[in-house]
């Protein structure tokens, strides 16, 4: 049934979400199921909507900017620690200071989002604007992340390169590490972490570590144990291009171990606490997975 998904069949929900009022998470919920099936991506539904999106001056104004002040990126920060050495413990923990969040804005089109009216140039701060609009554009919101995510899914390398524009690696691991933007809204900073999966995590350049297979003809254990075959290997080179590529996500590896230490046992009715756990244990899977962890740390950690 996905595959017969045609480009009138897109556009006229695009149009609804155009109309007055038409911010309705119903109408992004169904965009979202053109692209996935059973946990997969369909590419042609993908590329579909990706390139309305993007290219359609009419539903462009419909995708909403998000922006990280220079001087508060991860790696400004990190400069500032080697130089004064006077970040606080909970920074250097999480490895992001958690004051970025105050600097992240949000712009947009004011017809389709009247709360961005009146704002500075450069937005309004993303927390003010969580706080004050309406339920109904907060829902969107969150399934508006949800589809950048689903574009990318499965490692769609022509929508990943036109979502890295739009959410940049520090924006995102910015957004997920906000304690700030957790006290209400925990979610969003969820849909930042299902971002940074789909986007930055499981997406290429990376590859996935080569696994011992756990079926083998055993009369060939010998030579299969020469060729390094019983070995868990790293299968991405990139030490020319990008010699540090395995410390990149070295912020999220901590801020991860930071949070889920708190959740040594979970509570049923902490929906917002519980799906925030699910998501991070998705990315440090992604991370042991795509090898930018090491032997010791994992024992370590």
């Amino acid at each position: 049934l996905l595959d017969t998904v045609t480009d009138e069949t897109v556009r006229s929900f695009l149009d609804l979400i155009t109309k007055p009022n038409g911010r309705r998470e119903r109408y992004m919920n169904f965009l979202i199921v053109l692209c996935t099936s059973r946990g997969k991506g369909v590419r042609a539904n993908q590329w579909r909507v990706c390139s309305m999106l993007f290219e359609d001056p009419t539903y462009r104004r419909l995708l909403l900017t998000l922006k990280l002040s220079p001087l508060a990126s991860p790696s400004e920060h990190g400069r500032g620690r080697q130089q004064t050495n006077q970040r606080s413990a909970r920074s250097s923990i999480e490895g992001v200071s958690h004051e970025m969040g105050d600097t992240v804005t949000i712009s947009g089109d004011a017809e389709f989002f009247p709360h961005l009216a009146g704002g500075a140039s450069d937005g309004l701060l993303l927390r003010e604007w969580l706080d004050r609009t309406s339920p109904e554009t907060l829902h969107y919101f969150e399934r508006y992340l949800e589809l950048l995510a689903v574009l990318c899914m499965g490692r769609n390398r022509k929508n990943t390169s036109l979502i890295r524009s739009l959410l940049p690696y520090d924006l995102v691991l910015s957004i997920i590490t906000d304690k700030d933007l957790h006290v209400n809204h925990l979610q969003i900073s969820q849909r930042f972490v299902t971002l940074a999966h789909d986007v930055y995590l499981d997406a290429e350049p990376y590859e996935p570590m080569a696994t011992v297979r756990t079926v083998r003809i055993w009369a060939n254990v010998k030579r299969a144990a020469d060729s390094h075959a019983l070995s868990t290997r790293l299968t991405t080179s990139l030490n020319e291009k990008y010699p540090n590529w395995m410390e990149r996500h070295n912020g999220l590896k901590r801020f991860i171990l930071h949070f889920l230490g708190k959740y040594f046992k979970q509570t049923a009715t902490d929906i917002k606490g519980n799906g925030m756990v699910l998501e991070l244990l998705k990315a440090l899977f992604q991370l042991i997975y795509g090898g930018f962890y090491k032997a010791d740390e994992i024992s370590r950690d």
